[in-house]
């Protein structure tokens, strides 16, 4: 059945009044808003409705707002591409190679620090996979010399607590004494323990060559 609102008008016979044409007007008018929000127009004139975009594999970066707990999931604020937050305290899902939580796998997160986390299965994942192991703080208990590795103390106080040895793997070769950055008595710095080993987790030292910077004008 056509209506008085949608007939038909014969090509060459009928004649559209103002107040037709006004009327057109208004509902073409409405259904190009509507589109915006439920659905988009091809070149044929065909409506198709629009489907709710996927988040699936949607990577983002967060920041976290608690230290790592006793847990496999940490509280984070979602941002955009800009850095502005979208969503806040998000449960973001961690794996953690060799089992155990968050607070005592490497690297060891902290409140206010931003990762990347991906969508999948429904929620948001760590982009970055945890190994499990024992972290902490250290201080470093005498400035090096020609060595690769410091004598600190494992503790969250200096000059206190046991004494570990951590081997510093340095990009070029060389020794701690003319590695950067520099390290001195004093030096807090976190430390991680794999089996028996500690070692530090992160980007290696950088070797580098001291050099008379001075030249003649």
């Amino acid at each position: 059945m056509i209506t008085n609102r949608f007939k038909k008008l014969r090509a060459g016979r009928d004649r559209v009044s103002a107040s037709e044409y006004n009327r057109m007007s208004k509902t073409v008018s409405a259904l190009s808003r509507s589109l915006v929000n439920y659905g988009t127009m091809d070149n044929t004139g065909i409506i198709a409705r629009k489907q709710p975009a996927s988040k699936q594999g949607t990577m983002r970066m967060v920041r976290t707002t608690q230290d790592a707990p006793a847990d496999t999931k940490i509280t984070a604020n979602l941002l955009d591409n800009s850095g502005n937050e979208i969503s806040t305290e998000v449960n973001i899902y961690c794996l953690t190679n060799g089992g155990g939580n968050l607070n005592v796998s490497v690297p060891l997160l902290k409140n206010d620090q931003y990762i990347f986390v991906v969508y999948t299965l429904n929620a948001w994942w760590c982009a970055e996979l945890f190994n499990n192991g024992q972290t902490g703080i250290a201080f470093v208990k005498t400035t090096p010399g020609a060595v690769t590795s410091l004598s600190c103390w494992f503790s969250e106080s200096d000059n206190t607590g046991e004494t570990i040895s951590v081997p510093c793997a340095i990009s070029g070769g060389g020794n701690l004494n003319t590695a950067l950055p520099r390290v001195i008595d004093g030096t807090q710095i976190g430390v991680a323990k794999k089996g028996a080993i500690w070692y530090l987790p992160g980007a290696p030292f950088q070797a580098s060559e001291d050099c008379d910077c001075y030249s003649e004008p």
